[in-house]
């Protein structure tokens, strides 16, 4: 059962064991630039002068586990992400992180000379055993071939009488004369239709020329009434005689000739009514009193 399970053993640094700080992680670096760990012997040289320093100064040592681990954890971190160039600034790397992507390119570079020098003692011709090429295997194709089959039978829908009644009504004369009498009627009623389009669209561009016209006339008609009232009013206003001791006073004049005419305020009061049903209204100055206020007391 699960209680009966052993329980799963505890990892990681061991309990009450201090971390390491910078004077251990920079003997970890001076170590590992010196032997260059690049497998368990190597790492076990590392952790035997680590201890060595350790005892030495009354520091707490360390196994081979745990400085392969803090040298690769977090100290062998990739800063790829801090070097490239931000908006805001250029990231900051660890010193420490940097030695250690140093320390690793030598590592590297010491593994691939090994590699070189490996490969070196293999320089004569002889040890080199060539192979035969094979013969390459033939290959056959297959081709599918079927055999040609008849086309499936297809059962008209019409018998043979029935086909015949209807290619007789096809080529009959009179259907055919019919269907032509009735194409032609389309025809002639299309034309007539286009005809009468044409025609409504002249019969409004001549109703809106007629309109146009309509309007300049009625404002000529409007310009010469003004103009015949002007006229009037400045010829009764001509027939008013000028104020003489000798003869009648002007109010009186215009009472005997125009009885229709009314006088406010030095200001005579004419009204015409159109024809139509509209009416003006016009207020004109008496010459007489013009006269007396122009002469000299």
């Amino acid at each position: 059962s699960d209680s009966d399970a052993a329980p799963p053993t505890k990892r990681g640094r061991p309990k009450g064991s201090p971390n390491f700080n910078d004077a251990d992680t920079n003997k970890a670096l001076d170590l590992a630039e010196k032997y260059k760990p690049a497998s368990k012997k190597a790492w076990k040289k590392v952790a035997v002068n680590f201890n060595k320093w350790a005892v030495e100064l009354d520091k707490p040592k360390r196994d081979t586990k745990s400085l392969e681990a803090k040298y690769k954890t977090p100290c062998a971190e990739r800063c790829d992400n801090l070097s490239m160039s931000k908006p805001t600034g250029s990231g900051y790397c660890p010193p420490e992180i940097k030695r250690a992507h140093r320390i690793e390119r030598l590592i590297a570079a010491d593994g691939a000379a090994s590699d070189v020098h490996s490969d070196g003692d293999v320089s004569s011709d002889e040890s080199v055993e060539i192979l035969g090429a094979k013969k390459a295997a033939k290959i056959h194709t297959a081709v599918a071939c079927r055999a040609p089959t008849p086309l499936p039978r297809r059962n008209s829908r019409l018998n043979a009488p029935e086909l015949t009644n209807q290619l007789a009504k096809v080529f009959d004369p009179e259907v055919q004369q019919s269907r032509d009498t009735v194409r032609a009627e389309h025809s002639f009623q299309q034309v007539q239709l286009i005809t009468l389009n044409g025609q409504l669209c002249d019969s409004q561009a001549t109703i809106k020329s007629l309109r146009t016209q309509i309007t300049a006339l009625q404002a000529q008609v409007h310009t010469a009434e003004r103009g015949r009232d002007l006229a009037e009013s400045e010829l009764q206003l001509t027939d008013v005689p000028k104020s003489n001791p000798k003869h009648q006073s002007c109010q009186e004049w215009m009472a005997e000739h125009h009885p229709d005419i009314q006088r406010i305020g030095g200001k005579v009061r004419t009204e015409r009514v159109y024809a139509d049903g509209g009416r003006c209204t016009m207020w004109h100055s008496d010459p007489s009193d013009d006269e007396e206020e122009n002469q000299a007391p």
